[in-house]
């Protein structure tokens, strides 16, 4: 199986996570009322987390495959983000009156509705600033004490495309210190992101308070590119590993479930070999049907 092929399939799930959680969150709302339990559907948060960590991995990966100049590899990922982004952000910015009507009409308000709603008043009220900063990609970087809701307005999910901008602007810089071993640099520029973080910067969508899902997926690509390198390993040897990483996400972690997702998945691509059975055979099987992969190719 192609490794890369395997992480769109995964993307295509957690895509359908994200998609059946936020439609779940405002469909089922008040599940007092409703009676309904989603669990782990009913917390998109944790599949765009995930997203995250993937991108992390993914970007280094094609960082370290390709000998693209800063200004190349920014205006190729801008292409990947832009074109869907703009139609969508120009249709939001368009329906803000039909998504506050359809909001207020709804049966249930509870408190993430009603945000929802301060949400869309807020983008109506002030609506040429929020669009002008969600022209650059850069409403992440805007605190809501200079421009409130600014990562959420007019088109809510963008948030994460904000923080993936933020991130693509950076990793090359990142790539660069790790290759030429500037461990000063990088310990400064860590110590930036942690001051950062506990100045309370409000945007969720600012790269600072996200980072550590990065760092995670940066981390994986090196373990990745290390266990790359070493023998054929039995199936018995990959699925200790897979089950080692979800057990100590399980232990280390408050919200343990996407860290051991992704633990499995990287144990999978990392050290499966062959199609032997097991749980890395079951992780392999699953990622390698068509029809994840076209739901990840295409999904954005």
């Amino acid at each position: 199986m192609n490794r890369l092929a395997a992480l769109e399939s995964l993307r295509g799930l957690l895509a359908l996570w994200v998609l059946v959680g936020h439609v779940l969150g405002v469909a089922y709302a008040d599940a007092q009322v409703t009676g309904v339990h989603l669990g782990l559907l009913y917390q998109p948060v944790l599949g765009l987390r995930l997203f995250i960590i993937l991108s992390g991995f993914v970007i280094f990966y094609l960082l370290d495959h390709s000998d693209l100049p800063y200004g190349a590899f920014v205006g190729r990922r801008f292409m990947r983000l832009a074109p869907v982004y703009f139609l969508v952000l120009t249709v939001s910015t368009l329906m803000l009156p039909v998504q506050l009507h359809a909001l207020r009409a709804l049966p249930w308000q509870d408190q993430g509705i009603l945000t929802k709603i301060a949400t869309k008043q807020e983008s109506i009220r002030h609506l040429w600033p929020h669009f002008i900063v969600h022209l650059s990609l850069l409403q992440g970087l805007v605190p809501n004490t200079i421009l409130r809701f600014s990562d959420y307005a007019i088109l809510g999910p963008a948030w994460s495309i904000s923080l993936e901008w933020q991130f693509y602007l950076l990793a090359p810089v990142l790539f660069q210190m790790i290759r030429a071993g500037r461990w000063m640099a990088l310990s400064v520029t860590a110590c930036a992101f942690i001051g950062l973080r506990h100045l309370n910067y409000p945007a969720e969508g600012f790269i600072g308070n996200q980072f550590g899902y990065f760092l995670i997926g940066i981390v994986s690509y090196y373990v990745f590119k290390l266990g790359r390198r070493m023998g054929p390993v039995p199936a018995q040897a990959a699925d200790m590993a897979a089950i080692a990483g979800a057990a100590m996400a399980y232990f280390f972690f408050r919200i343990p479930w996407h860290f051991a997702v992704w633990a499995i998945v990287l144990a999978t691509i990392t050290f499966r070999r062959s199609d032997e059975r097991g749980l890395t055979g079951a992780v392999d099987w699953t990622l390698s049907r068509p029809a994840l992969k076209w739901l990840g190719q295409g999904s954005y």
